[in-house]
């Protein structure tokens, strides 16, 4: 698939998506395009920012990894979508481990004491 039949499925995808959510509400609003155009602006602002500021720095980044060797996965020689599943999983733990160190604080004596008080 090129690149722009990629941004038209996307766009069709999510436009379906509002399409579904107006024929079959989860839930019943008093104004039903209330924030409509308040979304929109939003979500526009959201995806121009992702194609000219992310997209490249993605892309770039990807360039200096193919080129370089960069990081633990291109040392395997495991199939994409299992490099793939593997760098997800481990993003997601490294993500886990960050939240659970900033709220978990471990005493000299072995106990735990919650940042912010939570049980």
């Amino acid at each position: 698939m090129n690149e722009p039949s990629i941004v038209v499925f996307v766009l069709s995808f999510f436009v379906a998506l509002f399409i579904l959510e107006r024929l079959f509400p989860l839930r019943s609003k008093a104004r039903p395009f209330g924030h409509l155009i308040i979304n929109g602006v939003f979500t526009a602002s959201l995806v121009i920012v992702a194609f000219f500021l992310v997209r490249p720095t993605i892309k770039g980044s990807f360039t200096l990894i193919e080129e370089w060797n960069f990081g633990l996965i291109p040392w395997l020689n495991w199939p994409l979508w299992l490099e793939g599943v593997l760098g997800f999983l481990l993003l997601d733990l490294s993500v886990y481990y960050c939240v659970l160190s900033a709220l978990v604080r471990p005493t000299l004596r072995g106990e735990i004491s919650y940042v912010f008080g939570v049980a």
